[in-house]
């Protein structure tokens, strides 16, 4: 019988085995750590309730028919709320896969970013990483400030477990569309949408959506308003390209002519949106003697009032005409109209001056509400006191 020789298993030289015990134990230490402050900040932090939450949001005011809209009234924050369906599931299909690709999956956290996002911190001493999901980004923006901190972080984490416990993926990617800053005051998607593209937001399309979705990373960076509109369209076709993986064969052609469009020449230009301007502000004075600005700003307010907006634009009309055919001939280069209905006293039209953004004329004065010399209007004022007395 041959015996054939059985080398055995080297054993690990002792200093090796001592050092890979005591990394052992320092990687259970910091898990021990880590779990305890997760923990701590569990029952530190406030309830994740995020249903019946108090957010603010844009007040509208209309003309008499609803129809119109007037004027948007908010604070820094210019948002309006949608509902589950109201939300197309391009946008939402897009802001998870730039965002947090494992959205799906995780239960709030997303632990192989963190360990990335760490060995990274540690490398260049400082918090420039911050591996946050979907649900981390909610719970920062929903009860916490974007300090960069590991206290803050470590609430953040802790609120992101309570919200995944109460609420379903659908229901947090609702709530993450409809909290996150877009730029220019655009707080969620439908702002955002009607912002930059003059549209709501379930009227998106592919590339309209893509280009929606890379904002929330960097407002600032990746604005389309800024000077860095090269990075933006460069992280719009990354995810137009994300998108084109996942798509079907229709899809994908879809995604392919997305690809090909400026999007940029779509955006709208950033300016206020005003209609019949010195009737809106006369409004808003009203309001603010009855409510205070918070209600006003961020109560999600539907103010119908009594413009007739066609009688609007005819008023317009005439007070500009008027003013270009006489002005010169009666040396005058303003003029204001406001029509009453006498049975109501409804105002109808308000017009304060001929051109309310023209400085050389201060414009925006509304002239009908002003203080003046009545001149001879207060005439027929005094000549009826005269009748009366005989």
């Amino acid at each position: 019988m041959v015996v054939l020789p059985f080398k055995k298993k080297s054993k690990l030289k002792p200093w090796i085995q001592g050092t890979v015990w005591i990394i052992f134990c320092f990687l259970l230490l910091i898990l021990c750590v880590g779990a305890s402050f997760v923990v701590y900040f569990f029952f530190d932090t406030p309830r994740a309730e995020l249903t019946h939450r108090k957010v603010a949001q844009t007040s509208i005011i209309y003309d008499r028919t609803g129809e119109h809209m007037l004027y948007e009234m908010h604070g820094e924050e210019n948002r309006k709320v949608l509902s589950h369906n109201e939300i197309p599931d391009v946008i939402r299909l897009a802001t998870v896969i730039v965002e947090d690709d494992n959205f799906y999956s995780h239960h709030g956290i997303d632990f192989i970013s963190i360990l990335r996002a760490i060995k990274a911190n540690l490398q260049e001493s400082d918090l420039s990483q911050g591996a946050s999901t979907i649900t981390q980004q909610l719970a920062r923006n929903a009860f916490l400030t974007r300090e960069k901190s590991w206290e803050r972080k470590m609430k953040e984490i802790a609120l992101a477990f309570k919200i995944e416990m109460k609420y379903s993926k659908d229901e947090i990617l609702d709530f993450y569309l409809n909290e996150i800053p877009y730029g220019s005051n655009a707080y969620g998607i439908e702002s955002a949408s009607q912002i930059f593209f003059g549209k709501s937001a379930k009227d998106l399309t592919i590339d309209e959506a893509a280009m929606l979705a890379a904002l929330p990373k960097a407002t600032t960076t990746y604005s389309p308003y800024g000077n860095k509109t090269n990075l933006l369209v460069a992280r719009q076709k990354f995810i137009l390209e994300k998108l084109k993986e996942q798509a079907d064969a229709e899809g994908k052609k879809s995604v392919e002519e997305a690809i090909e469009i400026d999007t940029l020449a779509k955006v709208t230009p950033l300016r206020e949106e005003i209609e019949a301007p010195h009737f809106v502000f006369y409004v808003k004075e009203q309001l603010e003697k009855n409510y205070d600005k918070e209600a006003i700003e961020e109560g999600g307010l539907k103010i119908y009032t009594t413009l007739d907006y066609d009688l609007q634009k005819t008023g317009e009309s005439i007070v500009k005409n008027y003013v270009s055919e006489n002005g010169n001939k009666y040396g005058f280069s303003n003029g204001a109209l406001v029509a009453i209905d006498p049975k109501t006293g409804d105002i109808l039209t308000m017009v304060g001056s001929r051109d309310y953004y023209d400085t050389a004329i201060d414009g925006k004065v509304n002239v009908a509400v002003e203080t003046r010399q009545p001149g001879s209007s207060f005439k027929p004022i005094v000549y009826a006191k005269a009748f009366e007395k005989g």
